[in-house]
């Protein structure tokens, strides 16, 4: 079956410590402008209330940097679980008895675009009306190594074998499976683990089986995951 046994995020905690801002500021010379005394403290108030709000304001932009990335809910302008577009064109393929009338491929025109990578030749996945996988072939196989790096940087460590020549990164439900062949163009599946275990059931297959055996954890494997 067509990409069939090809398949978390990663959260971040980032913790500051904001003990010590007040004392970084300006001291209190003990006079104001035009040598009037300040109040006893007024400097030390105001310094400290300056230390808290950029404590905060650096704080707020850590937290928001270290925020979990958006799940991917599909493939380009298409959801996962959507409908099969009127103008994807069905393709031929060799389907087991157990799934024909419920699996339906169709080759999707134009390309499309994929975590900053160009793709062609793709191919869209549809069961019981529903889409649940995309297969495509990247146009420009330089780009590769640049698409696995953002992959592992927003979504963490990837799951690898084949000494890296086959890395599935987690994305909430979904999962991005990179292979790099040494002859012919680097492929992208990407797919929704909970339908496709659909697929797997109907099948008469486990979830388990229609994932990879691509090691136990991140990284895990015989090569180092894809940095």
């Amino acid at each position: 079956m067509l990409w069939q046994k090809m398949s978390e995020n990663r959260a971040s905690r980032v913790q500051f410590d904001v003990m010590g801002l007040d004392n970084s500021l300006g001291q209190d010379n003990g006079s104001g402008p035009r040598g009037i005394a300040r109040a006893p403290g007024h400097a030390r108030t105001a310094s400290s209330r300056t230390g808290r709000l950029i404590a905060a304001l650096v704080l707020a932009a850590l937290t928001a940097c270290s925020r979990a990335p958006e799940p991917v809910a599909g493939f380009g302008d298409l959801a996962f679980g959507a409908p099969r577009p009127a103008d994807c064109a069905a393709l031929a393929v060799p389907l087991p008895q157990a799934l024909a009338g419920s699996l339906v491929y169709c080759a999707k025109g134009g390309g499309a675009e994929f975590a900053g990578a160009v793709l062609t030749d793709v191919t869209l996945g549809f069961f019981e009306g529903r889409f649940f996988v995309a297969a495509a072939v990247l146009a420009d196989p330089g780009q590769a190594h640049a698409l696995a790096k953002r992959l592992t940087t927003t979504h963490g460590r990837p799951y690898c074998r084949d000494r890296g020549a086959v890395c599935l990164w987690r994305m909430g439900d979904a999962d991005a499976v990179l292979e790099t062949p040494q002859a012919g163009p680097p492929r992208l599946l990407v797919r929704s683990r909970s339908l496709a275990g659909r697929v797997a059931a109907a099948g008469g297959e486990s979830a388990a089986a229609a994932m990879p055996a691509l090691g136990d954890a991140p990284g895990s494997g015989d090569a180092p995951p894809a940095q």
